[in-house]
């Protein structure tokens, strides 16, 4: 899956149409109202450009989802940049011709193994999908193994799909009902295979935080998010007003931007308690990826937090030639922006004050002396 970060441009230009919408972008849906229970994981999916309607606001969130559709789902979120390159060329499936309109998406699945079809070389693309199959399908594709969590299905024990249901079952990926029964034989909705969906991308990323395993969550990231990483822009004003809370207009670019991070200026900030929030804040809109919350906390001349330690500047660090005291002050405006939520300083200033003239830098560089500079 990581070949996904190179698929930057490709996912930009190409779109994959299907029915009567298209999945290259999120769709509004009217018609959730009844499945509410879903809309959290129908939303994520088409955010993700994973699932799609069929047009005029539709999802048809009850409509049973079928085999070619549940398998161009996974093919949209593991291998987008195959359904620009792929030509289905070698698929053997007897009942999906090539004018399927899902015969491209089924060849790259069966290419990559991520569903199987059945023994007299058939597919059936369009017999609706079991709960069984789901849970096969899905840990086939994530290879997922057997979790931790206590599973008191009573009717799967000796049903083709035990292990894949096991598998989703102890990780909580998927549910039984409330007699203890699976049913792995009733058909799943569209609605339903989208949380499961959701439900197992969600885990996969969090199993990749907690590992700090940033390759892995990488592959998770949409484009939009990856492209998002790169950017750290300020929020010094919305509407006129300063910003020193979290506004419509920054839930607005955080979420729509899929930003990476932000950086505070002197006109965001009051004192510690509020600037305090305002990183507590932003951090509760940022979904499961952290922000980056930046300042230019350099001292001296330039100073950002009003109560804090306010050390020298860099020329006077330079004065001491003491590279024990330039460490002890970086560590301390470390600590110090740290207890506020501030994870990234833009400091210290490592320009050479090798032009008098320069008005900018000036008192804000250590030295006029490379290795000095060098040094601290």
């Amino acid at each position: 899956m990581n070949v996904k970060l190179i698929t930057i441009f490709g996912a930009v230009l190409g779109s994959v149409l299907v029915w009567a919408g298209s999945a290259a972008a999120e769709e509004r849906f009217t018609d959730l109202q009844h499945s509410k229970w879903a809309e959290d994981g129908i939303t994520y999916m088409s955010e993700r450009g994973t699932v799609a309607g069929y047009g005029n606001g539709k999802f048809m969130p009850e409509r049973q989802v079928t085999r070619a559709q549940a398998v161009t789902f996974m093919v949209r979120e593991l291998y987008p940049q195959e359904l620009q390159q792929e030509t289905g060329d070698g698929m053997t499936y007897t009942d999906v011709p090539k004018n399927h309109p899902f015969y491209l998406e089924i060849a790259i699945a069966a290419k990559h193994g991520l569903a199987s079809g059945f023994p007299d070389s058939t597919f059936h693309p369009d017999a609706p999908m079991s709960r069984a199959e789901t849970a096969a399908f899905l840990t086939r594709a994530y290879s997922l193994v057997k979790g931790q969590q206590p599973v008191t299905i009573t009717d799967t024990a000796k049903h083709w799909a035990a292990a894949p249901i096991l598998i989703m079952s102890s990780n909580g990926l998927i549910g039984g009902y409330s007699d203890s029964t699976f049913r792995p034989d009733r058909s799943v909705t569209r609605a339903e295979f989208a949380v499961f969906m959701s439900r197992v991308i969600r885990f996969e990323r969090q199993g990749a935080i907690q590992a700090q395993d940033w390759d892995k969550l990488m592959s998770y990231m949409t484009v939009s998010e990856q492209v998002g990483q790169m950017l750290m822009p300020d929020i010094r004003q919305w509407n006129g007003q300063v910003t020193t809370t979290v506004n419509e207009g920054v839930k607005r670019s955080i979420h729509d931007q899929d930003l990476g991070g932000l950086i505070l200026f002197d006109k965001n900030i009051v004192d510690a308690r509020q600037v305090t929030t305002l990183t507590h804040d932003l951090q509760m809109e940022a979904g499961d990826i952290p922000l980056f919350l930046g300042i230019d906390q350099e001292g001296g001349v330039v100073k950002r937090i009003p109560g804090g330690t306010n050390l020298p500047g860099q020329m006077a660090l330079g004065a001491t030639g003491d590279t024990t005291l330039a460490e002890a002050a970086g560590r301390l405006t470390g600590e110090e922006l740290k207890a506020l939520g501030l994870q990234v300083n833009f400091a210290p200033v490592l320009d050479i004050n090798s032009n008098p003239d320069n008005p900018i830098i000036g008192m804000r560089s250590f030295s006029s002396d490379p290795d000095l500079v060098t040094r601290l």
